[in-house]
């Protein structure tokens, strides 16, 4: 139930983490994993369950707080940016969650969901609700 909390969701059926821990530098740690998950959200039209599978790859570097660039490079072609290695250890499930959290729709919605119209603003059911109460303050005057 947390996790689900954590994403916004309804449910998440599924979660798992498979792959491996390696040495990386002097100090750090490579985390290469695939990340794969079922996720129920809600649809943003009709609220309707929306299920989303998730599997993707993730590489993650980890090294010592003192080692972490102070400024790094977000060029697309370089290495994954390290993060710094907490104190008590690399959270795998934080990992997952993260590259999990990043994959899923923003706007879930179901395949025939349609927004409602609200037509052109031109309708007396569609006006601005200032453009109405404009009206109503000129007749009362």
């Amino acid at each position: 139930m947390a996790v689900a909390a954590g994403f916004d969701a309804v449910l998440v059926r599924k979660l798992r983490i498979r792959g491996d821990i390696r040495p990386h530098g002097t100090d750090g740690w490579r985390v290469l994993a695939e990340v794969g998950a079922t996720v129920v959200q809600s649809c943003v039209v009709s609220l309707e369950d929306v299920v989303t599978r998730v599997d993707e790859k993730t590489s993650r570097v980890f090294l010592p707080k003192g080692d972490v660039p102070a400024e790094l490079d977000f060029a697309p072609e370089s290495e994954d940016d390290p993060d710094p290695l907490p104190p008590e250890g690399i959270d795998l499930g934080a990992v997952a969650v993260e590259t999990i959290s990043l994959a899923l729709p923003i706007y879930p919605r179901t395949p025939d969901a349609v927004m409602p119209d609200m037509g052109d603003g031109e309708g007396e059911k569609n006006k601005n609700p200032f453009s109405v109460l404009a009206a109503l303050k000129d007749q009362a005057e």
